[in-house]
């Protein structure tokens, strides 16, 4: 049992630090020309299905600490930056700030792979923002 607690230790702290660091920031891109940003006031910010709490539940759930950056003590904090369609879709997820390739690539993965949002409404109507979220790595 204490065996246990001690592999998942690493993943526990992970946990911790995505509650205590999630960040979700959101500017809106524009529908019509994407290579041009607009900014636009969003009322209601996207939704993960069920809340913060859920995010970090999937998050916990469905990472996986690469053996080789477990090997090479890679620990540390990757952002990546996504997309929230219209439509609640993730799309165009991408690190901003990597720490180690396969960290950096198992962080891509679960965000590529989130079920869908609810998205993000100004004036009434669901728009598409971008937002950035830390996903940490932390071994003990």
């Amino acid at each position: 049992m204490r065996r246990k607690i001690l592999r998942q230790l690493p993943l526990i702290t992970m946990i911790f630090l995505i509650l205590s660091g999630l960040v979700l920031s959101s500017s809106c891109t524009g529908k019509k020309d994407k290579k041009k940003k607009e900014t636009t006031v969003v009322e209601e910010k996207p939704h993960f299905p069920g809340g913060q709490n859920a995010l970090v539940s999937y998050i916990s759930q469905n990472i996986r600490y690469p053996e080789e950056a477990r090997s090479d003590s890679a620990s540390g904090q990757v952002l990546v930056s996504f997309i929230i369609t219209s439509e609640g879709k993730v799309t165009d997820a991408k690190v901003d700030q990597g720490i180690h390739d396969l960290l950096d690539k198992e962080a891509l993965r679960v965000v590529e792979n989130m079920p869908d949002w609810e998205p993000a409404v100004s004036n009434g109507e669901p728009i598409e923002v971008s937002m950035q979220i830390p996903i940490t790595f932390k071994l003990d």
